[in-house]
């Protein structure tokens, strides 16, 4: 069975830099204790500590305040990166 949490968080961060096409936005979270959703996952008091660099486009659609379900699944990991050939 695989491994699946799903945190209810709110958006406690947004700072924007630059504008136009090299715009980006740095996003953060925190666990929202409002309906207690999250007791799924807790054994106490919810604690998460989120921090996103994001392109500017994406940062548009977050709102300082607003609530956002983030799921946690496993995957499968990345294909390993051949060894660099320039390293001796």
């Amino acid at each position: 069975m695989a491994t699946r949490i799903t945190a209810k968080v709110r958006c406690n961060l947004k700072q924007e830099y630059r504008s136009g096409p090299d715009s980006w936005a740095t996003l953060g979270f925190m666990p929202d204790y409002g309906d207690g959703s999250n007791q799924e996952w807790a054994a106490a008091t919810p604690h998460l500590d989120l921090r996103m660099t994001v392109k500017g486009s994406v940062g548009q659609d977050f709102e300082p305040g607003k609530a956002y379900t983030l799921t946690f699944q496993a995957s499968k990991p990345a294909s390993p990166q051949p060894p660099d050939s320039d390293v001796d």
